[in-house]
Parts: C-alpha cells; structure tokens; sequence
C-alpha cells in the first residue's frame, strides 16, 4: 500500500483548516475590522448575549469597546484573556 498520497493529501487538509482552528476571535463579536496589532480587532458589532457576567457589567455601564485584544493568562492553565479598549476616557461617575 502507498501512504505517499494519504500523506500529501493529510498535510493539504492540515495547512487548508489551520487557520480555522487558530483564530482568538471572542465568539461575541459579530462583525471587527484587524488591526495592525496583532490579535486585536476593532469592534464593529457585538452580540451582548454571548458576554460573560462580568463582560455583561461593564458593557452595561461603559457601552461597547472600540477595541479587543487577546491574551494569555501567564498561568498554568494559559487561560484566555481579551483587553477592552473603550473609546471615552474612564470615570468613576459611571460606576
């Protein structure tokens, strides 16, 4: 048996479904423009939702973000971690 092409063609499904796989995107943001940052997008319309509580409570009272960006948590566990950038500056009135 010839593994040569089940070879080529599992390489060829790999590098075609990466970049599906890799994506960092929160599932709550519709639709985003990229940015020159890396894994940072500008935020055209969300899905409130799709937010957690704690996201819920500031979106609440601060509005939508103008930016996201992702991180990772310098834990073990590598846990996902997106920055809002908010268009206006912050003030404790809001809260």
């Amino acid at each position: 048996m010839n593994f040569r092409p089940f070879l080529v063609y599992l390489t060829l499904t790999a590098l075609v479904f990466s970049p599906l796989g890799c994506s960092y995107k929160p599932s709550y943001l519709q639709k985003s423009d990229s940015t020159k940052i890396s894994e940072r997008w500008m935020v055209l319309k969300l899905n409130p939702s799709k937010l957690s509580a704690d996201e819920k409570g500031v979106y609440d009272k601060m509005g939508p973000p103008a930016y996201i960006r992702f991180f990772r948590n310098l834990t073990v566990e590598r846990e996902k971690v997106y920055e809002w950038f908010m268009k206006s500056p912050f003030s404790f009135s809001r809260l």
